[in-house]
Formats: C-alpha cells, structure tokens, sequence
C-alpha cells in the first residue's frame, strides 16, 4: 500500500510538471501555492500583509475576486486545489491542501472540507490507507460540530473506498446515508453525487427503477443549482441511452448544453450527444457533437481525464456511423492523453477498439417500468422539448 506523504510546493510542482513546457499556465498555481506557505508560516498577529497577497494570487489564478478572510480564502483555496486535482496535478494539490490544513485560525467546518479534500486526492494516488484515515477524521469533526454536511462528505468517501473493494452493498449503504445526511444539510451538490452513484449501482444491479427514481431525486434536488443540475442531467441521459430512451436522452444532453456548462460537463455532454445521435442516425448531430468535442480539445489546457473520455465516446459513436477514419483520429488522439498520465482504463478501452472496432450494439426495446418510473420518464421527456433545446447543440 503506498504511503503519500505532502511533498515540498515546489518538489510537488516539480514532480506533477517534470516538464517545463507542459507547466504552461499553472505558474498561477506555483505562485498562490508558494503564497500559502508563506502565510502559514508567518504568525497570526503578523498575517494581515500576507492575506492580501494571498488573496491577490488566487484572484489571479481563478479568475475572480474574493475577500481576505481566512473563510473567504480557504472557499477558494478549496477550488484552488479542485483545479489542480482535475489537470491530476495531484502532489500540488496534496502539498497545497496539507499546507493550509496547518493554518491555526482555520475554522473546523472548513478543516472537515479540507480533509476530505485529501481524503480524495490520497485515493486518486492509491493511498487507501490514508484515504480511510481523512475521512475518518472527517467524520469526528462532524460528529463534534453536528453536521450534516461533513457526515455526507465523510459516507460519501467511505462509499467509494467500499467500491475500489468490490463491496457494493456497502457502498450503496453509504451513498444512501450521505445523499440522506446532504439532504439535511441542505446541500443539493452533494446530495446529487450520492444520487449520481446510487444511479449507476443499481443500474448495473439491473433495478432499473430503482435507478430512474435517483435520477430523478438528482434532478429534483438541484433544480435550482446551476452546474449541479446540468450534471444531474447528464447522468440521466446517459442512463436513458442504457435503457433505449435514446430520443428523449438526446434532448436530454442537448438541454444540458443549453445551460452553457464549465468544460468538465460541456465535454460529456457533447459525447452523450455523439452516442445518441449515432444510435438515432441523426448524422448532422453528430457531426456537430465532433466538432464541439474536436475543437475544445484542441483549444484547451489540461481536464485531459475529461477530454480522453469524451474522445473516447466520440470515436466509438463515429465507428457506429460507419466513420471509421474520423474516429480512428479521436481514438488516437484520445491515447495521446491517456497513455503518458497513466489513465489505464482509457487506454484498455481504447487499444481494444483499435485492435477489433465493434459497435456496441443498442437497445431495440425499452423495459418493463413501474408506473411511478413511467411518469418519471414522461416528466424527464417534458423537460427537454425539441424544438427548443436541440439548437443547443
């Protein structure tokens, strides 16, 4: 079992970036990070001056403006640190995360929200062990602070060390707890990610009401949540493409796009639309669905886990249209990303494609659904009218 221990700023910023010409625009990153060190190190009474800095580095990096509290920093720092995990710089955002932990003044609500921070970056670098231990401590403070919020942050971490164990039950009894525990918090993004996964269990358990009805519960709960809707969305046109509602989970796709999502949900959105449309023969879809993916691929720095996976979806729907060159070139491009970073299930799912294309075949018939799921899937089909949200694409 590996151990990851927080590296030195700069050694982790050496470590994710062994190459100066890949580091272009994290300097940002370095900078606030090295920022963070500082105030760290620099006594309570003494901060003032160093705040400020900080401050105006994580302006910088995030392209925004904020407050010089330590609440203020440490909300920012924490998507900070999301930023670095999605380009998987990942000792950065350990190094950056452990370093702020050490802050005295930290209020414990925020050290909870941090912890399970590195709960999860120790996760994505196979440190399980270490992993286990941040939530659990996530789990005391939230225990000693009565709240909800950390207790379904904390189930949410335990539930996903249960399914790298192959224990799904657990899992599902932990997703169920957090999406309960974020209910009670008031936090529909959490509540969705716990209904996102309960989504697909019980997909693959074959309870295909069971799945309709968290799809739904996502969608109710972050109906008035900006991006965390436009996931929600996502997850349930993917889930109605399993179960041959394929017309209804294009629109589906197409109303989330419609919401001008950031590129970590633009990209899947584009690729379930690629998928639908192949399925549907909607071949003038399709070819804008590889556009949109080919074109922020070549336009964008880092997210390469999102772009290869979106790639990915993109040259399989084109092989099922019968393009067999255009989707060699996504499916190369796609290795291009996922082989030097280490992305094994990628590359698994693409060498395979490579060396024997097969079009997964589609469902010709949708299942026996209960009423309830039945009126769930007419409710979902209202929500995306064709008229209005196809031009989205």
């Amino acid at each position: 079992m590996p151990i990851t221990s927080p590296l030195p700023t700069f050694v982790a910023f050496r470590r994710d970036f062994p190459d100066a010409s890949t580091a272009e625009g994290a300097g940002e990153w370095l900078a606030a990070a090295c920022l963070v060190d500082q105030v760290v190190a620099t006594p309570a009474a003494s901060r003032a001056d160093a705040f400020l800095e900080l401050r105006a580095a994580l302006d910088r990096a995030l392209g925004s403006a904020g407050a010089d509290d330590v609440a203020s920093l440490s909300a920012d720092l924490r998507d900070l640190v999301g930023r670095i995990e999605d380009a998987r710089a990942l000792n950065l955002a350990l190094a950056v995360a452990s370093r702020w932990l050490a802050m005295d003044a930290l209020p414990a609500i925020e050290r909870g929200r941090l912890r399970a921070m590195t709960g999860r970056i120790h996760r994505q670098m196979g440190s399980t062990e270490q992993a286990a231990a941040a939530y659990d401590e996530v789990e005391r403070i939230a225990r000693r602070e009565r709240s909800p919020e950390l207790a379904a942050r904390a189930r949410i971490g335990w539930a996903v060390l249960a399914e790298l164990r192959g224990n799904y039950p657990e899992q599902r009894r932990w997703f169920t707890e957090a999406a309960a525990a974020a209910t009670e918090a008031g936090d529909p993004y959490l509540a969705a990610i716990s209904h996102h996964a309960l989504v697909h269990s019980a997909f693959l358990a074959g309870e295909h009401d069971v799945a309709i009805a968290h799809a739904w519960r996502a969608i109710e709960t972050t109906r008035d949540s900006g991006a965390a809707v436009t996931e929600s969305l996502i997850v349930t046109a993917q889930l109605f493409v399993e179960l041959g509602f394929v017309d209804i989970a294009l629109r589906g796709f197409a109303l989330a796009l419609r919401h001008d999502p950031p590129l970590r949900l633009r990209l899947p959105a584009l690729g379930g639309v690629a998928t639908a449309a192949a399925r549907l023969g909607r071949r003038h879809l399709l070819d804008r669905a590889a556009s949109g993916i080919e074109r922020l691929d070549a336009d964008t720095r880092g997210f390469e886990y999102i772009r290869a996976g979106a790639l990915l979806e993109l040259a399989e729907a084109l092989e099922a249209a019968g393009s067999r060159v255009r989707a060699a070139a996504a499916r190369g491009r796609a290795l291009d990303l996922a082989r030097p970073r280490g992305y094994h299930e990628l590359v698994h799912r693409a060498e395979a494609a490579a060396a024997a294309p097969a079009v997964k075949p589609a469902r010709t018939s949708t299942p026996v659904l209960s009423p309830e799921s039945e009126r769930i899937v007419r409710a979902v089909d209202a929500l995306a009218p064709a008229d209005q949200v196809l031009a989205a694409i």
